[in-house]
């Protein structure tokens, strides 16, 4: 077996791999591990692929202080359990998920994604607590998720900074009724 690593955009590398004498009606079975500093960006975990899968199996090992919250889609039934372990000195919680002889997915007419309906595991961090055990908030309410969008470069400063949005943004609040404090010219009712 071959292996190679390369650059696959600024995030992420790729490592690709070939397998000799692998044919039809094979069967494979690799593992991988990933490392990331992102600890927000959790990975999820597809279950289903587009040819049936005998056994897909994820571990997902967690520092104490991380708080996510963990929900799964799809069909395909997927055992679970959570326990704490000592890892590598390090107190973790260890989730591990089972799927067993899933099924094929099969992309539908009119599906708008099959990242919409692939059986597969997702995780969101909603808080993380530290030695000075102040909890700090992550995923946060609504109201929080409206004013940390509008403050973002990329989306809401958007707006206000450039020219290119304003006269659009006027046209479409012209009139209307507003009912958040902080942004009280763009959110609308």
């Amino acid at each position: 077996m071959g292996s190679s690593k390369e650059k696959f955009n600024r995030n992420y590398d790729q490592t690709k791999f070939t397998l000799p004498n692998v044919k039809e009606g094979s069967v494979i079975e690799y593992s991988y591990k990933i490392k990331s500093s992102f600890i927000a960006n959790f990975p999820s975990w597809k279950f289903q692929r587009s040819i049936p899968v005998r056994l897909s199996e994820y571990w997902a090992m967690i520092p104490d202080i991380f708080f996510f919250e963990k929900y799964t889609q799809g069909y395909v039934q997927i055992g679970h359990n959570e326990e704490p372990k000592l890892y590598y000195d390090e107190k973790v919680k260890a989730h591990h998920y089972v799927a067993k002889n899933v099924p094929a997915f099969k992309v539908e007419p009119f599906m708008t994604t099959e990242d919409d309906y692939i059986s597969k595991v997702n995780y969101a961090l909603s808080h993380y607590q530290l030695s000075d055990n102040v909890v700090h908030e992550v995923m946060g309410s609504w109201e929080s998720l409206v004013v940390n969008l509008l403050d973002d470069e990329n989306f809401g400063k958007a707006i206000t900074k450039s020219g290119f949005l304003k006269d659009e943004v006027a046209q479409i609040i012209a009139g209307k009724t507003i009912r958040c404090k902080r942004w009280r010219r763009y959110v609308l009712t």
